[in-house]
């Protein structure tokens, strides 16, 4: 269903919750969709999910709750969650390659938060684990560096150096009990990095982007 054919179907199946749910069982047959994708789109309250998948309850509500949100997002999926964080830190990033283009410790946390999410064989998985806790903790201190430098840059970069290495730090937290206190810092750091950028609102994007993947095959 990732033909033409099948993305007429999904746009004719938007708005209508029991044709998108028959969209989403028939591509969960078909081997085009993973079940724990279903189950992240009805946490994060597609309608066509939440019936595909009626035992699934949605998440809070993003808007209303951010912090109870995200933390729940990473009790019901941690990967997801730490997925959302880094697409979310990419305009801190960016910030920081703008204006302090020498400082690459956030930008290797973030590569190795990457490697992680991508890795699938055990040993090198946990490997690659390893190395984002220790890229995060040099990550932390490139913003305690960035503090002292007065580079005439009207932008606590800092800030945009913690929030972009934030969520490298929650893929360390292996502590189910703990996932939730450690989503909601790693949410502040990055709300507190997007508003020296002017942006009040650190997950819309990011939320929009982690459901087109679910839907990626």
């Amino acid at each position: 269903m990732s033909d033409p054919r099948g993305r007429a179907w999904e746009r004719s199946a938007e708005g209508d919750p029991e044709a998108r749910a028959a969209w989403l069982r028939g591509r969960l047959r078909a081997g085009e969709l993973e079940p724990q994708r279903l189950a992240l789109l009805a946490f994060l309250g597609d309608p066509g999910a939440g019936q595909a998948l009626p035992e699934v309850s949605p998440g809070p509500d993003w808007r209303a709750t951010p912090e109870a949100f995200f933390g729940a997002l990473a009790e019901f999926d941690h990967e997801a969650a730490c997925r959302l964080a880094l697409w979310s830190a990419e305009p801190l990033l960016e910030a920081l390659s703008a204006h302090a283009r020498w400082e690459e410790r956030p930008h290797q946390a973030a590569a190795a938060l990457r490697e992680w999410l991508c890795e699938t064989d055990p040993g090198r998985r946990e490997a690659a684990r390893v190395a984002t806790v220790f890229a995060h903790e040099d990550a932390e201190l490139a913003g305690e560096g960035l503090m002292d430098l007065a580079l005439g840059v009207d932008l606590d970069l800092s800030l945009l150096a913690w929030g972009a290495s934030a969520p490298a730090r929650l893929a360390a937290e292996l502590r189910r009990e703990a996932l939730a206190g450690e989503a909601r810092e790693v949410l502040s750091e990055l709300g507190a990095g997007h508003a020296e950028l002017g942006r009040d609102d650190p997950l819309s994007e990011a939320l929009e982007r982690l459901r087109r993947w679910c839907l990626e095959p």
